[in-house]
């Protein structure tokens, strides 16, 4: 049986295709339907567009080092795919009938077959996101109630919008988007990790190591080998409740702040 895929030209081709579909609408409206924003609030409309824009370099560097032959139409299709991306969210869908043509469309399913040779991704199913999207947010309700001091509470919020910034771009940007949340959890994960040391046995800090594990889980799912997985997957044991072991001296929160998978 076929397994399902769920690449970055998969999502970038579905994306487009919709926004081609559409016609009558402003590209607010049609941004905030076709990439499932909570809202067409500009805001929220801008940080999707800038999403899709990181997608399009995600595919751009693919296609240069497997493209082959064909290399020229797809970056043709992304060029175009940009300047859409950069015509703003005010004007009517219709104004883009230059640049959105059929071709592009075209071009863009051809470089997602390819794709699928180059990079594959296996798709995390809507329910285990579902389920970390509700347990992330029980959490930060469970913060407001927390006895934490004020400096480790504020830290502990930090730690937590940035897992909810970055799970609110996987529709669009895919595992990728699960990569840089645990790659900033960590490094916020180590910050913090001398206040904790001792309360590790809380409720809190057990469903906080769970949501985190269960993340990285999926990125090991989605069969994508980022350096961020690989290191996160040798230092969650060291968090877990029931550990007894101290964190490595050697591993370094700028190393996991730095690097790129």
């Amino acid at each position: 049986m076929d397994v399902p895929t769920n690449t970055a030209a998969d999502r970038l081709y579905r994306i487009i295709s919709e926004v081609y579909a559409t016609q009558n609408e402003s590209m607010a409206n049609v941004w905030a339907k076709v990439l499932h924003l909570p809202s067409s609030n500009r805001l929220d409309v801008f940080r999707g567009v800038l999403s899709v824009a990181e997608l399009v370099n995600e595919v751009e560097s693919v296609v240069r080092r497997n493209g082959g032959h064909a290399s020229p139409l797809y970056l043709r299709a992304l060029d175009q795919v940009r300047n859409i991306l950069a015509s703003g969210v005010d004007i009517h869908r219709g104004h883009l009938n230059n640049i959105l043509k059929p071709e592009v469309v075209n071009d863009l399913e051809h470089c997602q077959a390819m794709y699928l040779e180059a990079d594959l991704e296996v798709v995390v199913p809507k329910e285990r996101m579902e389920s970390i999207k509700k347990r992330l947010e029980e959490l930060f309700s469970e913060v407001a109630k927390a006895n934490f001091p004020e400096e480790l509470r504020n830290k502990i919020l930090d730690l937590l919008e940035v897992i909810r910034q970055q799970i609110s771009q996987f529709e669009i940007r895919g595992v990728t988007a699960l990569h840089e949340c645990l790659r900033q959890s960590l490094a916020r994960l180590m910050e913090i990790y001398p206040a904790v040391q001792n309360q590790q046995d809380k409720p809190f800090f057990k469903k906080l190591f769970s949501l985190i594990t269960d993340i990285n889980s999926a990125c090991d799912l989605a069969n994508k080998g980022f350096l961020a997985w690989k290191i996160a997957t040798k230092l969650l044991p060291f968090f877990a409740p029931d550990t007894s072991h101290a964190i490595p001296d050697l591993v370094e929160v700028e190393m996991i702040s730095d690097q790129k998978g």
